[in-house]
This record gives C-alpha cells, structure tokens and sequence, in this order.
C-alpha cells in the first residue's frame, strides 16, 4: 500500500488561539460525508458544524478507552 492513503474513520481538527493554545476540537466522523471548506469562528457558526465540536477531547478518549484496540484471542 506504499503511495496510497488509507481512508480516516475520524477527522480531529483543533481550532488554535495561538501555535501553543488550543480553543476546541472538531471531531468529524468519515460516515457524515462532510465535505468542502468551512471557516468556523468563535460565534455564529453554521448550526449543523455544532454537532462535531468539543470543548475537549476527554468524552472521545474515554469512549475508546472501553474498546480493545487488539482483537482476543
């Protein structure tokens, strides 16, 4: 699979208030088929984009804290 990019299940953007500060979190899952450009600001966003935006990371981090990441044998 060398060259060729595995598709992601999940986009993690940070929306950052200066290189070594981070506002918030938008965690877009592949199956919403979200697609273009979108500029979000601190008000007034697109209603649909709040669906996917986090204040932290801490509810995705425990959600798969309950998954086994290696399969049993």
């Amino acid at each position: 699979m060398l060259g060729k990019r595995a598709a992601a299940n999940v986009v993690i953007i940070a929306r950052l208030e200066s290189p070594d500060s981070i506002l918030d979190y938008y965690v877009v899952p592949a199956f919403s088929q979200l697609h273009g450009v979108f500029h979000v600001r601190t008000d007034d966003n697109a209603a649909f984009l709040e669906i996917y935006h986090f204040a932290t990371l801490k509810p995705l981090i425990e959600a798969f804290g309950r998954c086994p990441t290696q399969e049993l044998a």
